[in-house]
């Protein structure tokens, strides 16, 4: 799985190039992984105008008892939609055993999370509202933002999905290299 590391402020994101998808029990074991790390929320997404096969329809039935929050928006994370009248319905389940049980049963990757079968962009979100996984399923892109203590957790919990860090010394001398090269 090729992965690019990427620092930012007070956390590092770890970003997924496209068509990296995790899945099986990959995904599984991320889902796990956010639940005991405490985060809080998954997030789904139904755009206007768009009817869900009865699968899908059937997966946010089940999710029901878990909603939080349910809202018309025009922004979610990783995607802001353009042009008047488009809207979605955004949807928030809080992030329990059943849940993550549910989102299993649905897909099988993150990329899995598209229209028409089921609702689209799963997001795992921290108690804030800050986004701790986002993904934009039908451009096969996803990312972490972590803190480095989260990062190194989820590093020694899942250690073929995470790739060391480097330091921003190394990433420095990295692309000094690459200059002189050219």
């Amino acid at each position: 799985m090729a992965v690019l590391a990427v620092l930012r402020g007070p956390y590092v994101t770890e970003q997924f190039n496209p068509h990296d998808d995790i899945r099986g029990g990959a995904y599984r074991a991320v889902l796990d992984f956010a639940r005991a790390q405490g985060v809080a929320d998954a997030l789904l997404v139904v755009r206007d105008g768009v009817h869900l096969d009865p699968s899908g329809e059937a997966v946010l039935a089940r999710l029901e008892p878990y909603l939080r929050e349910r809202r018309k928006a025009r922004s979610w994370p990783g995607t802001q939609l353009g042009g008047r009248g488009h809207n979605a319905t955004v949807t928030r389940y809080r992030l329990n055993k059943e849940v993550v049980g549910i989102l299993v049963e649905a897909a099988d990757g993150l990329f899995d999370w598209t229209h028409l079968q089921l609702p689209e962009d799963l997001c795992l979100l921290r108690s804030s509202g800050s986004p701790w996984l986002t993904t934009i399923a039908h451009e096969y892109e996803a990312w972490f933002d972590l803190t480095p203590a989260e990062s190194e957790r989820m590093r020694q919990t899942i250690p073929d999905l995470v790739p060391p860090v480097r330091s921003r010394s190394d990433e420095i001398a990295r692309r000094k290299r690459r200059r002189k090269r050219r």
